[in-house]
C-alpha cells in the first residue's frame, strides 16, 4: 500500500499489521481446509458414525487448540477454523457431502434416541454426559448453516427427529431443540 503523507508512525503499523494479519489469516484458512479435506478423505463414509464423528471432532477440537495457542483469542483467525471447515465441505463432490450430512445426522439421532441403537455404550451415557457430547458437536457443525449442503443435513435430521418423537424414544425435549 502506498504511504499516506501526514501518516503517524503508529497508524503505519496499525496498517501493517492490519495486513499481516489478513495474510496470515488466508493461510491458516487455506491450511485448515487442507487438513479438514485430508481428514474427509481418509473417513471410511460405511464406518460406523459414531466413529467417522470421532474423527471429525478430534481435527475440529486439534485445529481449535492449535489455533489458540499459536494465535490466542484473535477473532479474525478464529472465524479462520470455521471458514476453513466450510471451504472444505464445499469442495466436496455431492455424494461425499450427502453421506457425510448422513453419517452426522445418525451419530445425532444415536445420541438422542433412548434405544441408543447403534452403540451399547450410548444406552449407559446419562442425559447430562449425552447434552455436553450434543453441545461439543454443535460446534463444529455451525458451519453447515450457510452452505448449500445445509438443506441435505437438515432433511435428514428431520426424518431422524420425527421418527425418535413418533416412537416416544427421544431422550429430552430439551436436547432435541
Amino acid at each position: 500500500s502506498k504511504p499516506n503523507i501526514g501518516e503517524t508512525d503508529e497508524e503505519k503499523q496499525k496498517t501493517q499489521t492490519s495486513t499481516i494479519i489478513l495474510a496470515l489469516t488466508h493461510t491458516w484458512q487455506e491450511m485448515i481446509c487442507t487438513e479438514v479435506t485430508l481428514c474427509l478423505q481418509k473417513c471410511d463414509l460405511s464406518s460406523n458414525p459414531l466413529i467417522v464423528m470421532a474423527d471429525f471432532l478430534l481435527v475440529y477440537d486439534k485445529l481449535q487448540q492449535a489455533t489458540m495457542e499459536l494465535f490466542g483469542g484473535h477473532s479474525q483467525l478464529a472465524l479462520a477454523v470455521k471458514d476453513g471447515f466450510s471451504k472444505a465441505f464445499m469442495s466436496l463432490n455431492e455424494v461425499t457431502g450427502v453421506r457425510l450430512c448422513e453419517l452426522l445426522c445418525q451419530c445425532i439421532d444415536n445420541l438422542l434416541d433412548t434405544a441408543g441403537r447403534d452403540s451399547s455404550r450410548l444406552l449407559h451415557l446419562s442425559e447430562t454426559e449425552r447434552e455436553v457430547i450434543l453441545l461439543h458437536l454443535s460446534e463444529p457443525l455451525q458451519f453447515l448453516h450457510n452452505l448449500d449442503i445445509a438443506h441435505v443435513f437438515e432433511h435428514f435430521y428431520r426424518r431422524h427427529l420425527s421418527n425418535r418423537v413418533l416412537r416416544n424414544r427421544s431422550v429430552s425435549l430439551a436436547l432435541e431443540k
